[in-house]
């Protein structure tokens, strides 16, 4: 077991510019992992520091928010350019670049979101295609391998993954909390709300979009909303929802200002993921000024409070009940400064000026 946090100085002292090498093994989707990411490295090149992005693979709309992108190639080319390229340090986003750690001598910070969860995770596992348990076995073992023997530094995105990351590896990291652009996401107009709840994302078990459903169905027909699904839709899900005559409205594909229109004018945010690491969605939401129902575990416990929302066991009938109070009492909520992306971004700025720091005083 090693200790890999470090003691953050206040964010008022003087931080020097540094040349950082951030890496992502691909940036093809709009999720969590993807926003985090390319707030962080635009914030931070607003601070005066340069940022070099290192990619395998990259979508359009992702290469054009952060533009411009030193490296879109192979992995043994990024690894050359980093190693030639004089990084004051380089930062690593989990979990799918892990591979690298292994190939860098420069100091090296490892953001934290959760651990390939097929393979610590049986209940995953279990329900995976017999093809693909090999395979996940072998990625699994070299994971936890390397983040054993190789991360020194390291960020985790909540207290709770922060756990994830001891469980896995022996690991104590900091906790820097991902944060929210309040330049996009802000509330609106109280009587602008429509007659739906909202969920975003839904394209795997681990959402549990069921859940959602299932509770939606539990309200009267006269007084039910409609489940707002930012997600790809899915026909399994689209056929329960049939059965238990809860209306889907399904978004695919859509932008930051739609996705802000539909925190703004939803009841309530349903947030239903197993064990989340984090919870993105939640603090969006309440940036938007909208309530959040959420099942109480992993990362929901540090972002929904009493203040912002209600937190409920993992069952249809808490769910129900939640959600028909913020029918009948429909409020805005606001947003703690703690998940404010450049606070957040400070302290993230700090850990790696002390890093960068403390190897220039090493003889």
């Amino acid at each position: 077991m090693e200790l890999t946090h470090t003691e953050s100085p206040p964010s008022a002292i003087y931080k020097p510019e540094m040349r950082i090498a951030a890496v992502m093994d691909s940036i093809l989707y709009q999720r969590g992992a993807e926003k985090l990411f390319i707030a962080y490295v635009n914030s931070l090149r607003n601070r005066g520091h340069t940022v070099d992005v290192y990619t395998t693979k990259v979508s359009d709309i992702n290469r054009e928010c952060l533009i411009p992108l030193e490296c879109v190639g192979t992995r043994r080319k990024i690894v050359r350019l980093i190693t030639d390229g004089g990084y004051d340090a380089v930062w690593v986003m989990h979990f799918k670049t892990m591979w690298i750690l292994p190939l860098l001598a420069k100091p090296t910070v490892l953001h934290f979101l959760e651990p390939p969860r097929s393979y610590y995770e049986p209940w995953i596992y279990k329900e995976k295609p017999f093809y693909m348990k090999a395979l996940i076995k072998v990625h699994g073992l070299i994971d936890s391998y390397i983040g054993k023997k190789y991360i020194k530094y390291g960020v985790a995105i909540s207290s709770f993954a922060a756990e994830n990351a001891y469980r896995a590896y022996g690991k104590f990291l900091n906790t820097v909390y991902p944060g929210v652009d309040e330049q996009m996401f802000y509330p609106e107009n109280m009587w602008a709300r429509r007659n739906y709840v909202l969920l975003v994302g839904g394209g795997d078990r681990t959402k549990q979009v069921e859940l959602a459903i299932a509770s939606l169905a539990l309200l009267h027909e006269d007084v039910r909303p409609k489940l707002g699904i930012v997600s790809k839709k899915r026909d399994d899900l689209q056929k329960l929802a049939d059965d238990f005559k809860v209306t889907i409205e399904w978004h695919e594909n859509i932008t930051t200002e739609k996705l802000r229109q539909l925190y703004q004018r939803a009841i309530c945010t349903v947030c239903t993921s197993v064990a989340e690491p984090f919870g993105l969605t939640a603090i969006e939401s309440v940036a938007c000024g909208t309530p959040v129902v959420a099942v109480d575990e992993g990362g929901f416990r540090e972002t929904v409070t009493e203040c912002v929302g209600v937190r409920v066991a993992r069952h249809p009938l808490p769910m129900a009940e939640a959600i028909a109070f913020f029918i009948t009492n429909p409020k805005r909520v606001e947003l703690d400064p703690k998940f404010h992306l450049e606070n957040c971004v400070d302290s993230f700025e700090d850990i790696l000026s002390e890093i960068v720091q403390k190897q220039k005083r090493k003889p």
